[in-house]
C-alpha cells in the first residue's frame, strides 16, 4: 500500500532522531498491549509470565474479557480498549513507566500511542519504518508468532515463562472430537466448507466417536449446517470458559479452521487438525502439542498479511474430506 510505503521511508529517516535506550532492571509499573485475537493473545502468554519479572504492576490491554480468565494474577489490572484513542487515554491515566506490544499490533499507531502517553520506555517492532516512535526496538520478523515475541524477552535479558495457564485441569480423553467449523466475522476466507465439516464428523461417528460442534455469534448458524450429515452432534452453543475447559478434558482433538479456538485447544493440551486457506502455517500452527496441518500447496499462497482477501481462495475450497481424514488418521497414530 502506498501509505505504508511512505511511513516507511519516512520513518527509517526520523528513527536517528529517537534515541534507543536500553530497558532499566525494573518497571515500577508496566503496559502490555495485546493487539489481535483472543489467538494473539494466546500465543504472547510465555512472554506475558516472562515480563511478570520485570514489572511492580502489570497493566494489560487487550479486545476481549476472556484473557482475564486465563492470564491476569491478583497483581495485575486487566482493561479492554477498542480503538487507538482508547488506549491513549488509559495509559495517559495510568502513567505506566514502560510499556510493550505484541507483533501483531499496527506499529505505527501504537508506537504514537505509546508516545503521546509520555511514556519513557516504549518497546514494539518497528515493522520497517512505521514503529519509529518506539525507543526500545524488537528486530526479527520471522518464525512463529509465539518466537517472535519471545524477542521481546531476550531484548529484556528475560527467560520466557510456561505456555499453559494455571487453570486445575487433568486430561482423561475419551473417543471425543470438537469440530469448531467458524472464523471471525471479518475472516470469513478462513472457512472450510461445512457439508465437508459434516461429512468429516459423520465419518468419524461412524468409527464410533462422539462428535461436538462449537460457536459463538453468527457462528452459530453454521453449527445447523455441519450437524445435519451427522446423526447424534452435540451441539456447543456459545460455550462459557469454565464449560471449554471441562469439555477439553475429555477430548481427544479438535478438528478446525485456523482460529484462536486451535490455539485455546493447545492451551489444554488438546491436539488438533487445522486447515489452513490463505494463512501461513508456519507463523500460526498450534502451540505445544501435537497437530497436523491441512493445506492446499499452491503458488499463491499463504498470501495473507492483514489485507483484504481478493480472491477466491481456491487454496481452502480445494481441500476435500479425504484430505481432513487423512491427516486425523495421521495425528490418532500419534497421539
Amino acid at each position: 500500500m502506498p501509505e505504508r510505503k511512505i511511513l516507511d521511508k519516512t520513518g527509517k529517516r526520523l528513527e536517528k532522531w529517537i534515541k534507543e535506550t536500553e530497558p532499566p532492571e525494573m518497571f515500577p509499573s508496566l503496559a502490555v498491549v495485546l493487539w489481535g485475537g483472543i489467538g494473539d493473545a494466546i500465543l504472547f502468554s510465555p512472554v506475558l509470565r516472562g515480563l511478570r519479572k520485570k514489572g511492580e504492576k502489570i497493566f494489560l490491554f487487550t479486545h476481549h474479557p476472556i484473557i482475564h480468565k486465563l492470564f491476569i494474577t491478583t497483581h495485575e489490572r486487566h482493561f479492554i480498549f477498542s480503538t487507538p484513542y482508547t488506549l491513549l487515554r488509559l495509559l495517559r491515566v495510568l502513567k505506566p513507566q514502560g510499556a510493550v506490544t505484541n507483533v501483531a499490533s499496527p506499529s505505527f499507531k501504537t508506537s504514537a500511542v505509546f508516545f503521546l502517553s509520555r511514556i519513557p520506555y516504549r518497546a514494539g517492532f518497528p515493522e520497517g519504518g512505521r514503529g519509529f516512535l518506539y525507543n526500545i526496538r524488537i528486530h526479527g520478523n520471522n518464525g512463529h508468532e509465539v518466537e517472535r515475541n519471545m524477542r521481546i524477552l531476550e531484548k529484556f535479558g528475560l527467560s520466557p515463562g510456561g505456555f499453559y495457564p494455571d487453570i486445575p485441569f487433568k486430561r482423561k480423553p475419551e473417543k471425543i472430537l470438537v469440530i469448531h467449523p467458524g472464523s471471525g466475522p471479518r475472516q470469513l476466507f478462513k472457512r472450510w466448507d461445512p457439508e465437508k465439516f459434516g461429512k468429516a464428523g459423520r465419518e468419524m461417528e461412524k468409527r464410533g466417536w462422539k462428535v461436538l460442534i462449537a460457536g459463538w455469534g453468527d457462528e452459530i448458524n453454521i453449527l445447523w449446517k455441519v450437524g445435519k450429515y451427522i446423526d447424534n452432534p452435540v451441539y456447543l452453543k456459545s460455550p462459557s470458559l469454565s464449560l471449554l475447559v471441562s469439555v477439553f478434558e475429555k477430548t481427544s482433538f479438535i478438528l478446525a479452521n485456523d482460529t484462536s479456538f486451535v490455539h485455546l485447544g493447545a492451551l489444554f493440551r488438546v491436539p488438533s487438525v487445522v486447515i489452513f486457506g490463505p494463512t501461513d502455517e508456519r507463523r500460526y500452527h498450534p502451540w505445544g502439542v501435537p497437530y497436523r496441518i491441512v493445506k492446499k500447496d499452491l503458488p499463491c499462497r499463504p498470501c495473507f498479511n492483514y489485507k483484504r482477501i481478493r480472491c477466491d481462495v481456491r487454496c481452502i475450497k480445494e481441500i476435500e474430506v479425504e484430505d481432513v481424514m487423512e491427516k486425523i488418521d495421521e495425528l490418532l497414530e500419534e497421539i
